[in-house]
């Protein structure tokens, strides 16, 4: 018995691949849409959680064939402190078990001249093969705890610097890392993160630097920026899933206005009702976009969004126009 209630409950479900189906369960069923609403949701989340466990923080760079001197970069940067001995970039907890940066803005600046736009930076730039001045690293510090404050200050390097090198941007909690293509105004990729899984007392500049080793010091970092990135992955999850579940309640709305706009004058739905068999739309789609999204690596709610459009452009121009002209057949017998 309970085996055949499944059955009939999977054979309903299914049943919603049909326009008219999806009708009639909404004029019998009133719970079931909103079954069919959270299963949707499930597998718009679904993508968002594999691609943020297959990805690692040190992607940004590994995943690209070339790295433009970034290695060589981040030793020199080690380099330059080490030998100086004004800066530790050491990692401590606060109150709220948060783990930060514990330097200011003033023990930044002390340890680097400014840049052409104001701001000190260390600056990584050699001669390159066509004999001009390239610069391929820079490395910004940000005094603040204000996660808004920290993103405006890496908007403001990606809007104003015009030379398109690559950046590391360390905040006080955050950290923002941005691969250009060298001499091309391209992000290949980037990564943000924090220092929560970073320990206690690491010092940034020493714990990661090999000496004269550019590869095994992009190595150690290879682990900072996994580390960083996946302190973030929780905030980056949940934002994520809100964003797609967001864009597809709105894309809703706006689906059962438009059928309710268009057949205003010989609505047999409500409002309420088209809404409703929407949900029912969304089941099925949503499986499909799912592995289409799986078979062409796209992880997109835009696919599922393109499949909910054209079944209610088909629902509003097949069944319901076909129901209108059978009733105006009737009427006039």
């Amino acid at each position: 018995m309970g085996f055949k209630k499944i059955n009939n409950f999977l054979q309903i479900l299914f049943s919603s691949l049909r326009n008219g189906n999806c009708v009639e369960i909404v004029k019998k069923y009133k719970i079931l849409p909103f079954f069919f609403l959270f299963i949707t949701i499930f597998f718009l989340i679904l993508p968002v959680v594999i691609v943020l466990q297959q990805k690692n923080g040190s992607d940004w760079l590994r995943n690209n064939s070339y790295i433009y001197d970034i290695d060589i970069g981040l030793t020199k940067f080690s380099e330059y402190n080490n030998k100086n001995k004004k800066l530790k970039l050491l990692i401590q907890k606060d109150s709220n078990n948060q783990h930060f940066i514990n330097i200011t803005q003033s023990d930044w600046n002390e340890s680097f001249e400014k840049d052409s736009h104001n701001i000190h930076t260390f600056i990584w730039k050699r001669i390159n093969r066509r004999n001009n001045e390239k610069i391929y690293l820079k490395i910004f510090f940000i005094d603040t705890a204000s996660k808004k404050e920290f993103n405006y200050f890496v908007n403001n390097i990606i809007k104003t610097y015009t030379d398109f090198s690559s950046f590391i941007v360390f905040g006080k909690y955050n950290v923002f890392c941005c691969l250009y293509k060298s001499n091309e105004k391209k992000i290949i990729s980037y990564i943000t993160g924090n220092y929560n899984k970073i320990g206690i007392n690491t010092n940034l500049l020493t714990d990661f630097y090999v000496p004269n080793n550019n590869v095994e010091t992009l190595n150690k970092w290879m682990v900072f920026f996994d580390k960083a990135f996946y302190g973030e992955k929780p905030f980056l999850l949940v934002t994520s899933a809100l964003n797609n579940v967001t864009i597809y309640i709105f894309y809703i709305f706006l689906l059962s206005i438009m059928l309710w706009v268009l057949n205003k004058q010989k609505n047999k739905f409500s409002f309420s009702e088209y809404r409703k068999i929407i949900y029912c739309f969304g089941f099925v789609l949503s499986i499909i976009a799912f592995f289409i999204d799986i078979l062409f690596n796209t992880y997109s709610i835009n696919v599922f969004l393109f499949l909910l459009s054209m079944r209610t452009m088909v629902f509003n121009t097949n069944y319901i126009n076909t129901q209108n002209n059978k009733q105006q057949k009737d009427d006039l017998k």
